[in-house]
């Protein structure tokens, strides 16, 4: 009895150390990526874009179908993490931040993420199969994704197409 005890102990010892190794903070994906850094603002659309919701229920041909659809304004911009990259981003006026700074010859972005769930673990591990190298895929959708932070001079901020018209 005490070998199939030791066993079981083993066994359940090994699975433990294999959960605690595979799994990793999503922080180190999302640093990995190279959304944790602040970044040269390149350029930016404001655009258009449309956000809706439709929804419906059918049971043997009889039901309904409800939705909505909105234009929201958006703001398209250009960053790159290296000199030899450009990344093109759109997200929502609403999860943008402006702060103004004197001191910015040229505007910076910052991605803001929830601390928790940068904590969190993502379990992928050592294993990179999982991981995803498109930056634009950790901000769309992500409801865990907050705000970025532009700062940028009064000069450029009135200049430029920041302002909703």
């Amino acid at each position: 009895m005490t070998k199939l005890n030791n066993f079981l102990l083993f066994a359940i010892t090994i699975v433990i150390m294999n959960m605690i190794v595979s799994c990793r903070p999503k922080r180190e994906d999302i640093e990995k990526v190279g959304l944790l850094k602040t970044y040269e603002l390149r350029r930016s659309i404001n655009s258009n874009g449309i956000n809706g919701k439709i929804q419906g229920s059918f049971f043997i041909g009889c039901g309904s179908i409800d939705g909505n659809l909105s234009t929201e304004r958006q703001l398209q911009f250009e960053w790159s993490r290296d000199i030899n990259e450009r990344i093109i981003t759109t997200l929502p006026y609403g999860k943008f931040l402006f702060i103004i700074d004197s001191t910015k010859i040229n505007p910076t972005i910052q991605f803001i993420f929830e601390k928790a769930y940068l904590n969190e673990e993502s379990g992928n591990g050592d294993n990179n199969q999982n991981f995803d190298p498109n930056p634009n895929n950790y901000l769309y959708g992500n409801i865990k994704f907050q705000q970025v932070i532009v700062r940028i001079s009064k000069k450029d901020y009135e200049q430029e197409i920041y302002l909703q018209r």
